[in-house]
């Protein structure tokens, strides 16, 4: 087994050796293809790899290349479940974006640099999930986190894209400092930059929750997220996909055994998805609908670690990544067919008009809400039927079952606006493609709709539970409830509530405004400690003590004078 282990790791090692040879040779976007294509044909055997490593009772080991080479930290590689699974199904992923990029993007005029820039994303993402110690770790978290910026303002010449790169940068930067005071405590606690269990877990996961929630988008931290919107459509379809969103969930599912703050986690994921559910329910840009459904799911998979569910978060975690870049993936081909118009209200019958792009769109759609024997219908389920077998907080049970809702109502949301026509857009379609042309659609679609049966049997064996007739029929009844609550919004939309989520509950001014607030306040007080400490204390502090002490010394001195006079007269 351990032959595998280190055949895996040479592949995966070999991987990334790719990545940073395709993307410095500046190879044409074809070429490209071929070398991911090639990507993918190692992933299989991989693939067969995890498998034969799964059923023969292995759980996987670390492939060292060096010992102590700084600060006491080798060049480790984990080769285990998640590390071959998220390989393989980001390669696969990637695979079909890059192909996307190339017909949608492929006349830019520096699309070599875009598809090297894309590549070495992934390079950087590829080597975050592989790191066996924090300190590589952070390492492809910090280049994650620098070409995201580089990739949302590609198009630097639109101002609202310069924007968005730069406050996703400065969201990133909170996480990033938690990241740094996290491995701080590492270094300080002496236990090592390792992943395994570790003393400065317990007194330092608030930094590392902290930085899982910036990179992953969590509440207090979602806004930057449908402002990435703004890049290019393949950007946003690895962006949300497979890549940098899900790394902060990939990270905790990585170190949540080892804490005991499951409560708080559980709470986060779940505001987190009930207010990425409730925001996407009142917008009419397109984009920003699909957004926001990313910040719901992402909500989704923290919940699901929190309630001690990790395998079944990382089950949720692979098939996102082809439901979501298959959905980001016809939104920009249909956006693009109707004259980049964005607006819901002005796509009226976008899927009469591309039926193949359409179909993809209610089938994503579909797995993302749960529609029985979908890929997404396996999660949800067992997560409802563990959360009726366990002692959970109801408030947190019913922000998950309301953003389930939230979930199926702005899918049929979608679905509701491509099919009903408002007679506002226009009626010419521009740059159909054939059914070959769109064979990048076809891969995340078959995993989609397949993925779930295929890797279900890695997820190991649950124990037995019997339950009730009404909580097994519990998820059947929650989608119906929500695709109804859809329905209705498409046709009577709520005024008070889509124009409060269409403003997205007032978060962004009232949040920028107090940290605005904030800063003032602190630059009153540093105002002040300056005027307090250069000012008073030192100069005129210092001059007034030390004119009192030369006065008392003289005054001293002058007394000792006198009495030394007057004792030698007598």
């Amino acid at each position: 087994m351990y032959v595998l282990v280190y055949l895996c790791g040479l592949l995966l090692l070999g991987q990334l050796v790719v990545l940073l040879v395709v993307g410095l040779s500046h190879l044409s976007g074809f070429l490209v293809v071929v070398k991911v294509f090639y990507k993918g044909v190692v992933g299989g055997l991989i693939f067969v790899f995890c498998w034969v490593m799964c059923y023969g009772g292995f759980v996987g080991g670390v492939v060292s290349l060096g010992s102590g080479l700084w600060l006491g930290v080798s060049l480790d590689f984990l080769v285990d479940f998640y590390t071959i699974c998220f390989y393989l199904v980001a390669g696969v992923v990637s695979w079909s974006i890059l192909e996307f990029g190339f017909s949608y993007v492929g006349g830019e005029p520096q699309f070599g640099k875009f598809s090297w820039m894309l590549l070495c994303f992934l390079f950087f993402m590829m080597c975050l999930v592989v790191a066996g110690n924090f300190l590589m770790l952070f390492l492809g978290w910090e280049g994650v986190g620098l070409l995201s910026f580089v990739l949302i303002s590609w198009w630097c010449s639109r101002e609202s894209a310069v924007g968005s790169s730069i406050q996703a940068v400065l969201y990133n930067r909170v996480g990033d400092f938690g990241m740094m005071i996290w491995l701080s405590c590492l270094l300080f606690s002496g236990t090592g930059f390792s992943l395994g269990e570790n003393e400065a877990l317990t007194f330092g996961f608030f930094f590392l929750l902290l930085a899982i929630m910036a990179k992953s988008s969590q509440f207090l931290f979602h806004p930057w997220l449908p402002n990435a919107m703004e890049g290019p459509t393949p950007v946003s379809s690895l962006l949300h996909s497979s890549t940098m969103v899900v790394a902060g969930v990939f990270l905790l599912i990585r170190v949540v055994e080892s804490v005991d703050c499951m409560g708080v986690v559980m709470l986060v994921g779940a505001v987190t998805s009930f207010w990425g559910g409730y925001c996407a329910i009142g917008q009419f840009d397109f984009k920003k609908v699909v957004a926001f459904s990313t910040t719901s799911q992402l909500g989704f998979m923290v919940f699901t670690v929190g309630m001690g569910f990790s395998y079944l978060a990382f089950f949720h975690v692979l098939m996102h990544a082809f439901f979501k870049a298959m959905i980001f993936m016809v939104s920009g081909e249909m956006i693009h067919a109707r004259q980049n118009i964005q607006d819901l209200r002005e796509l009226g019958h976008g899927m009469l008009y591309n039926k193949t792009s359409g179909f993809l769109l209610v089938l994503g759609s579909g797995v993302m809400m749960g529609f029985p024997f979908l890929s997404g219908f396996f999660t949800k389920d067992m997560v409802m039927e563990g959360f009726f077998g366990g002692f959970f907080n109801r408030w947190v049970f019913f922000l998950f079952l309301v953003s389930v809702l939230f979930t199926c109502g702005y899918s049929t949301w979608i679905i509701g606006k491509m099919l009903i026509s408002w007679g506002w857009g226009c009626s010419v379609v521009l740059g159909l493609e054939g059914m070959l042309a769109l064979f990048f659609l076809y891969r995340p679609y078959i995993l989609a709709v397949c993925g779930g049966v295929l890797l279900w049997g890695f997820l190991g064996n649950f124990a037995e539970s019997y339950v009730t007739c009404l909580v097994k029929v519990g998820p059947l009844i929650v989608f119906g409830l929500g695709t109804f609550c859809g329905v209705m919004l498409v046709l009577w939309r709520a005024q008070l509530v889509g124009g409060f989520a269409f403003y997205l509950g007032f978060f962004n001014p009232l949040v920028h405004k107090f940290v605005i607030y904030l800063g003032q306040i602190g630059a009153f007080f540093s105002l002040y400690c300056d005027y307090l400490v250069l000012e008073l204390i030192l100069p005129r502090g210092l001059v007034l003590v030390w004119s009192k002490v030369g006065t008392s010394l003289f005054v001293l001195l002058v007394s000792g004078c006198a009495i030394c006079v007057w004792l030698w007269g007598f």
